[in-house]
C-alpha cells in the first residue's frame, strides 16, 4: 500500500514536466518606413516552455545588408513548476533594394517540429524622395547651442529654461528644457512646480528620473548641470502663449546653514503664427504639421473570397503624431471593410516627437477577380520649408481568386416546404444495363405465373418500404422541434462561451450559426454565401417587415465584426448580444408561422 502511494505521489510530481512542450517565436522592427542603405533595428523574441531544448533558425533578410547581430538576453522563469525561457535577439540591417520588401520569418525546431515567426513588411525608398527624416540628422547638437538663447550665468546654483524656438506655427513642435546649474555639491533636491503650458499639446522628451550631472562652462565659470525636464510642445493656437516657470527646493553644501533654498526658472514666451492660406490643398487637416511620409502595405499579395486580408496605412515622420490624421479608405467595390484599429510607436528626444502612425483595415473581398486599391494621399505642413506638401502611398494590387457563390433568392413557393431529403444522402447513382442471353422457353401459363411472381415481390416490397418510410419520415412538427433543439444547443453553447471567457469570435460564431439554421428551415432560405445586401433582398421577398430585415443585417454585422475584428468595438457585450439574438430568433420564428396560417406579421 505505502508503495502504491509512493508511487502516484512520483508519477503528480512528474506531470507538470510531462506536459506538452511549446514555443513562440515573434518578429518585429523599428519602423515601416525605410531609406535605401539606412540602418534599421530587427528584434526576434523566443518563448520556451518546458526543458526541452530548440534549435535557432535565422530570420530571412533577403535583400537586406546584415551589419550586425547579437544576443541581447536570456533569462529563465519558473511558475508553478513550469519552466519558461525568453531569448532577444537584435539584428541591424540595411535595405539593398527600393520598393516593398519581406523580413523573415524567423524560427526554431523543436521535437521535430519548426515553429516560424511572423513576417513584416516595410517599403523602402530613395533618400529625398517622400522619405521620412531620420532621428539621427534630425536631431539638434546636444548642450545649451542647440536651445536657441545663450544661459545667463547666475552665482550659486540656479535654474534655467530654453527652447529650441521662439516663434512657430501652429502646430510645429518645439522642445522646451530645463536644466539645473550648481557651483556646489547637492545635498537634497525636489522639484515643487511643474510648468504650466496652457494653449499647447505636450508630450513629455525624455525627462530623466534621476539627475546625472556633467561638467560645463558658462562665462568662464565652471558648473556641474544636470537636465531636470525636457518636454515637447505643440502651440494649439496662434498670439503670443507664455510656458510657465519650473521651481524647485534644494540644499547646497555651501549653504547648509541657511536650510532649503528655491529657485524658480524664468518664464518664456512664444509666438505662434497661423497657418499661410497661400497654397492650402482643400484635403489638408490643420492637424497634420510636420514631416511624414506614407505608405500602404498588404499582408499578402492572394487571397479568397472570403478571406480576410489586412490593408495597413502608415504613416512616419517627425511631427505631432498623436494627432495626426491618416487619409480615410476609399470605397472599394466588393469588398467589405471593419471599423480600423490605430496604434502609434513614438520616440522622444532632444530633437522632438518622431515615429509611426498606423492604421489597421481588415477587408472582406467577396468577388473574384482583380481589386486595385488607388494612391492615398496625407496632405500636410512643413513649417521647415513654410510650404504645404502632399506624401503619397504606391497603389496596391490583391488578386482575388475562387468564385462568388449564386444569390438566388428561391422560390416564394418554397416558404412553407422544407427539403425531405437529408444532407447525408447521397445522390442517386445510375446502374449498368443488364441483358438476358437465355434463350426464351415456351410459352405457357405456368411460366408466366413464374415470370410474374419476382415482379409482384419486387412491388410488395416497394409498398412496404414506402409505407415504412412514410411513418418513419419526420413530421413538420418534429421537424420544428429538432429546430428548436438545434438552436437551444447553439445558444447554450454561447452561454457556455461567455462563462468560460472565450474570445468573443467563438461567441459571435455561435449566434450567427442559430440565426442562419432558423432563417435556412422557417423560411426556406440558403444564407449560406449569400452577401448582406442579397440576404435582406430575400428576406425582402419573403414578406418580412422592414425592422425585422434591418435587424437581421444589423446582428450579423456585428458578428462579423467581432469574428475578423475582434478588438474594433470595445463596447461589444456578449451578454446584450444573445439577448439580442434570442430576441430576433423569436420574430424570424412569429413571422413563419404567421405566414403558414396565411396572415402577416405586424411591423415591430
Amino acid at each position: 500500500m505505502l508503495g502504491a502511494l509512493l508511487c502516484a505521489w512520483s508519477l503528480c510530481a512528474a506531470a507538470p514536466g510531462a506536459r506538452a512542450q511549446g514555443a513562440s517565436v515573434r518578429l518585429t522592427v523599428d519602423r515601416h518606413l525605410a531609406v535605401l542603405g539606412e540602418p534599421l533595428v530587427v528584434t526576434v523574441e523566443v518563448a520556451v516552455e518546458g526543458r526541452a531544448e530548440v534549435d535557432f533558425i535565422e530570420p530571412a533578410l533577403r535583400g537586406f545588408r546584415v551589419l550586425g547581430a547579437s544576443l541581447v538576453s536570456r533569462n529563465i522563469e519558473i511558475i508553478n513548476w513550469q519552466m519558461r525561457r525568453r531569448e532577444t535577439r537584435v539584428y541591424e540591417v540595411a535595405p539593398l533594394q527600393l520598393g516593398t520588401l519581406t523580413l523573415g520569418p524567423a524560427g526554431v525546431r523543436l521535437a521535430r517540429r519548426v515553429i516560424q515567426s511572423n513576417t513584416v513588411q516595410l517599403e523602402v525608398r530613395p533618400a529625398g524622395a517622400g522619405a521620412p527624416p531620420s532621428s539621427a540628422s534630425a536631431a539638434p547638437p546636444e548642450g545649451d547651442a542647440a536651445l536657441g538663447g545663450a544661459v545667463v550665468p547666475r552665482a550659486g546654483v540656479f535654474v534655467a529654461a530654453q527652447a529650441s524656438l521662439t516663434r512657430a506655427y501652429v502646430g510645429q513642435q518645439l522642445v522646451v528644457t530645463w536644466r539645473l546649474y550648481t557651483q556646489s555639491d547637492l545635498l537634497s533636491f525636489q522639484i515643487e512646480t511643474r510648468p504650466t503650458t496652457d494653449g499647447f499639446w505636450s508630450e513629455d522628451g525624455g525627462s530623466p528620473r534621476r539627475l546625472e550631472f556633467e561638467r560645463v562652462a558658462l562665462a568662464g565659470q565652471a558648473y556641474a548641470a544636470a537636465l531636470l525636464q525636457r518636454t515637447v510642445l505643440f502651440p494649439q493656437r496662434a498670439g503670443r502663449l507664455t510656458i510657465g516657470p519650473l521651481e524647485v527646493q534644494l540644499q547646497t553644501a555651501d549653504a547648509v546653514l541657511d536650510g532649503a533654498l528655491r529657485r524658480r526658472a524664468d518664464p518664456l514666451t512664444i509666438e505662434v503664427l497661423p497657418l499661410p492660406s497661400e497654397g492650402r490643398p482643400a484635403a489638408f487637416v490643420p492637424a497634420n504639421v510636420g514631416r511624414f511620409a506614407l505608405a500602404a502595405l498588404l499582408d499578402r499579395d492572394s487571397v479568397e473570397v472570403g478571406q480576410a486580408v489586412t490593408l495597413r496605412l502608415i504613416a512616419r515622420g517627425s511631427g505631432n503624431l498623436q494627432q495626426l490624421v491618416l487619409p480615410a479608405l476609399p470605397a472599394l467595390k466588393g469588398v467589405r471593410s471593419f471599423e480600423p484599429k490605430r496604434s502609434d510607436r513614438l520616440e522622444a528626444n532632444q530633437a522632438g516627437l518622431q515615429g509611426e502612425k498606423e492604421v489597421a483595415y481588415l477587408l472582406l473581398p467577396q468577388e473574384p477577380g482583380e481589386l486595385r486599391l488607388p494612391a492615398m494621399t496625407l496632405a500636410f505642413f512643413d513649417p521647415e520649408a513654410r510650404a504645404y506638401r502632399e506624401a503619397r502611398s504606391s497603389p496596391l494590387r490583391l488578386r482575388v481568386t475562387g468564385s462568388a457563390v449564386a444569390a438566388g433568392l428561391g422560390s416564394p413557393s418554397g416558404v412553407g416546404a422544407s427539403n425531405v431529403l437529408g444532407p447525408d444522402i447521397r445522390p442517386p447513382r445510375p446502374a449498368e444495363t443488364l441483358r438476358d442471353r437465355v434463350p426464351p422457353a415456351p410459352f405457357h401459363g405456368g411460366y408466366v405465373s413464374l415470370a410474374l411472381l419476382p415482379l409482384l415481390l419486387l412491388a410488395a416490397g416497394w409498398g412496404t418500404g414506402r409505407l415504412r418510410a412514410a411513418r418513419s419520415a419526420p413530421t413538420p412538427r418534429a421537424r420544428e422541434r429538432a429546430l428548436r433543439r438545434r438552436v437551444r444547443a447553439l445558444l447554450h453553447q454561447a452561454r457556455a462561451a461567455v462563462a468560460h471567457a472565450r474570445p468573443r469570435a467563438a461567441i459571435s460564431a455561435l449566434l450567427a450559426a442559430a440565426l442562419h439554421e432558423q432563417l435556412d428551415h422557417q423560411l426556406g432560405l440558403r444564407t449560406a454565401g449569400l452577401t448582406r445586401e442579397a440576404l435582406c433582398a430575400a428576406l425582402g421577398a419573403r414578406g418580412a417587415p422592414a425592422g425585422l430585415v434591418e435587424a437581421v443585417g444589423t446582428l450579423l454585422d456585428h458578428c462579423d465584426q467581432a469574428r475578423f475584428a475582434p478588438g474594433a468595438d470595445p463596447q461589444w457585450a456578449a451578454a446584450e448580444a444573445i439577448a439580442a439574438a434570442e430576441e430576433l430568433l423569436g420574430r424570424v420564428a412569429a413571422l413563419a408561422s404567421t405566414k403558414r396560417d396565411g396572415g402577416q406579421e405586424g411591423s415591430p
